[in-house]
């Protein structure tokens, strides 16, 4: 049932009356989603999983089935008893993340089948080198951003990424920024593997769709995944849709809004868009979007960086349920999934109108949060509005809203948006967010260390996998995308601190700092003669200590370096190996005495 409720009393009265007539209205979104988690072991069993049950009466079986990460099809691996709570998986290997689904399935409730995902892995090893990036960035603000530009530049490079930036005009038209992507796609060595939209890039609007279910709001919607997908058809020739209360979602053909509700074909690029636009309440009129966007990325800079107000983050999760069962949809109930696979079972539920209170987001920090209410596009009821962003604290990293209207991002005020922009006090903390809800978002891959775009463009991907696909409720509309840098991980480690450097006799003397993180494994130390690489890495194993010596270096040559902190990451899902972002500093080599 596919339900507006931009009025939470209609809502009410609409659920009420389907729950009634199932006879299921006891359930919850908590019950469809399972707590995995996994202890791990060098030594056979290599990874035991373990879950609680939710109506055991209602369980009529349970199966287990595992692939490895990226692969499209599961294998069976038992069938499980109804009131089975683990199971030790003896063909496991070292080093490999693998994908687990509980599949439970339940009598007498709707849906059948719960959510039951986690990414898991023993020692997995670091991965130094996370692909290609396309920067895209909106050319009317590049000229103010230049600096930040910059630092989000070493950044990216120093965490392995391959950037390449284009700058693109904000008057252009979606086909042309998609042809610029195609022509820097083909003119790559390799393969890209990201985009990331900077800045109000030109927005792609598809389909005749109204996933939140409210009439007023069908038509296009915005559809990032059309600069994602690089050889799907996007026609723009027979959709027609006029009955949208605002003309920006109109769909006619030949008007340049595309036509498919669908993604045509598999994503090959993920995709995340950093857009301030129209924004006057985060926190005033008077805050320009240059601002704005300055605002995020020093944010995220020093999240990455382990400092300011992402010093300390505990791994606990936030989670606000003005929907609750909705008919046997449960919004909530991928929240929840990913609350588990993120973060663990600390978990807080505030009551309607407490996320910005002292007692939750305003004087706590979380890693993860999820929302969802009767709404609007610059609001989701029981959580707040567009202005509270910009004007409270709120200590959630990252953030799963649903409410209607909300996920038509591209709309003033909106407040998926809103809470990127941050505010004025450095206490507004979220660095990206997605409408979640319909359909559910299935991003366990995070909990293993992956990239949040990697993670999402996996979920819309699998709805084309055939047994492959996440269950229940996973197709991939066109709507479905991702606000925030889409390179950010949930865990970041401590890079080395105080990083200087020598040099005499033809060698490169570094030293850095002990660094205090547990489960540290030691450092890694890159080099490469230009500052935006590539790196090479100089070490073969992590060093033990904070010092390295290199004696092959050019002389007389500027050389950067790069200084990496490597950690055993404990999670829910396992261990892995976890590496910080990039302390650096460019030397010159001098050369020893002449012989």
């Amino acid at each position: 049932m596919n339900v507006c409720f931009s009025r939470l009393c209609a809502f009410r009265l609409a659920a009420a009356a389907v729950c009634a007539a199932l006879s299921v209205s006891a359930q919850s979104p908590r019950d469809f989603a399972l707590d995995l988690s996994a202890a791990v072991s060098s030594s056979s069993p290599r990874i035991t999983l373990s879950w609680s049950l939710r109506s055991p009466s209602n369980i009529v079986s349970q199966q287990l089935y595992r692939r490895t990460l990226g692969e499209p099809a599961w294998q069976w691996l038992a069938d499980l008893a109804t009131n089975q709570t683990s199971y030790a998986d003896s063909t496991a290997a070292v080093g490999v993340t693998y994908e687990y689904w509980v599949r439970r399935t339940y009598n007498g409730i709707y849906p059948s089948v719960a959510i039951g995902y986690l990414c898991a892995g023993a020692e997995v090893p670091m991965n130094d080198a996370p692909g290609r990036l396309l920067l895209a960035v909106d050319a009317s603000l590049a000229p103010e951003l230049a600096p930040e530009l910059a630092q989000l530049t070493e950044d990216l490079t120093g965490e392995g990424w391959d950037v390449h930036t284009l700058t693109v005009p904000r008057s252009a038209t979606p086909a042309a920024v998609k042809a610029q992507v195609l022509a820097a796609v083909q003119a790559a060595p390799t393969a890209p593997t990201t985009l990331y939209l900077l800045g109000h890039v030109p927005v792609p609007y598809s389909g005749n769709l109204a996933p939140d279910g409210c009439g007023d709001h069908a038509g296009a919607w915005p559809a990032d995944g059309f600069y994602a997908d690089l050889d799907g058809l996007w026609p723009d020739t027979s959709v027609s849709a006029v009955t949208a209360a605002g003309t920006r979602n109109d769909n006619i053909p030949g008007d340049g809004k595309l036509d498919p509700s669908l993604l045509p074909t598999p994503l090959e690029l993920a995709v995340g868009r950093v857009d301030l636009h129209s924004l006057s309440r985060a926190p005033a009129a008077a805050v320009s979007e240059a601002a704005l966007l300055r605002r995020y990325l020093r944010k995220a800079h020093d999240f990455r960086m382990r400092q300011g107000a992402y010093a300390t983050l505990p791994r606990r999760s936030l989670i606000l349920d003005s929907l609750g069962y909705l008919a046997g949809e449960n919004p909530a109930a991928s929240g929840w999934a990913l609350a588990f696979a993120a973060s663990g079972p600390a978990i807080d539920e505030p009551a309607a109108g407490q996320w910005f209170s002292e007692t939750f987001a305003g004087g706590k920090t979380y890693l993860f949060g999820y929302a969802c209410g009767d709404g609007a596009f610059d609001r989701v009821g029981g959580l707040g509005h567009t202005s509270d962003f910009g004007q409270l604290p709120s200590r959630v990293l990252f953030l799963s809203l649903f409410g209607s209207y909300s996920g038509d991002w591209d709309a003033p005020e909106n407040i998926l948006r809103a809470a990127l922009a941050g505010n004025a006090t450095g206490d507004s903390l979220a660095l990206a967010s997605f409408w979640g809800g319909r359909p559910h978002r299935f991003l366990h891959p995070l909990g293993m260390g992956a990239a949040l775009g990697h993670a999402l463009r996996a979920s819309q991907n699998a709805a084309f996998l055939g047994e492959g696909g996440y269950q229940p409720g996973n197709y991939a509309g066109v709507h479905a995308g991702l606000l925030g840098d889409p390179t950010l991980r949930l865990y970041p480690v401590e890079p080395p601190r105080n990083l200087n450097a020598t040099s005499a006799s033809g060698l490169a003397e570094l030293a850095w700092s002990p660094s205090g993180e547990s489960g540290l494994l030691g450092y890694h130390v890159y080099r490469a003669t230009s500052p935006a690489g590539p790196f090479t890495r100089l070490t073969a194993s992590p060093l033990a200590s904070p010092a390295f010596t290199d004696s092959s270096a050019a002389p007389d040559t500027a050389h950067t370096y790069l200084v990496r902190t490597l950690k055993r990451e404990t999670v829910p899902g396992g261990t892995f190996q976890n590496l910080s972002a990039a302390a650096r500093l460019t030397l010159t080599v001098r050369p020893g005495p002449a012989a």
